[in-house]
């Protein structure tokens, strides 16, 4: 064996052990951002729960009572009317423009009217 072809061994060897090595650099750096993106997706769903939760926990509960009708406004527009029951509105959204009875009222009419 020639000198030239003993370090053309070596050369090879030396070459073919620096690619593993950064192979298995690579490899464990793809299985490091896996371990961070999955704890990553874990903290961002915890995130979005809480999120929701809070949003469900802060609607406010709104009980309306027989012969009533709640009209709510959102934003400064009418929204819509509650009838009775309980319902649930967001806080800082809905507002409450009145609340109007709807029971049957008397109107007396005087006999001076009804006559002509």
């Amino acid at each position: 064996m020639s000198k030239f072809e003993v370090n053309k061994k070596v050369v090879a060897k030396a070459s073919m052990d620096y690619y593993c090595d950064q192979y298995q650099q690579y490899q464990l750096g793809l299985e490091e951002r896996k371990v961070v993106a999955m704890n990553n997706f874990e903290v961002n769903k915890k995130v979005v729960a809480i999120a929701c939760m809070d949003f469900y926990l802060k609607l406010r509960p709104r009980v309306v009572k027989e012969r009533e009708v709640i009209l709510l406004s959102r934003q400064g527009r009418f929204y819509r009317t509650l009838p009775v029951g309980f319902h649930l509105t967001v806080p800082n959204l809905d507002r409450v423009m009145s609340t109007m009875s709807v029971e049957e009222q008397n109107i007396v009419i005087s006999d001076m009217l009804a006559r002509s």
